[in-house]
């Protein structure tokens, strides 16, 4: 007797659950590429602290703190724009998110 039931074809899982792990897999993969660019960039941000520190007459406070901003308003932005996701829909919340790039692209 064997420990795991056998499907058609000799496998011991199911098609659809070999593909819903891929799936996974690749979303897992590909949520790399945002956390290594963040990455970069935070440490890109160390390398430019000392010449925006200068231009904008700022002390390594005043500079970091704009950092700490950045990274409150990814804090508070994320779960916010998760929530509005799950109420409005995915359509209305790409509507919305178009015009407020429309909006902030003309203000430029």
């Amino acid at each position: 007797m064997s420990a795991s039931p056998r499907c058609a074809g000799g496998s011991a899982q199911p098609r659809w659950h070999r593909g819903a792990a891929r799936g996974l897999l690749i979303a897992l993969l590909l949520s790399f590429g945002p956390a290594v660019s963040d990455s970069f960039a935070r440490f890109a941000y160390a390398l430019l602290l000392p010449a925006m520190r200068s231009d904008l007459h700022r002390n390594y406070a005043q500079s970091g703190s704009i950092d700490a901003f950045n990274a409150a308003g990814y804090l508070v932005g994320a779960p916010l724009a998760r929530a509005r996701l799950a109420s409005a829909g995915t359509s209305t919340a790409h509507s919305n998110s178009s015009a407020i790039e429309d909006a902030t692209n003309v203000s430029r």
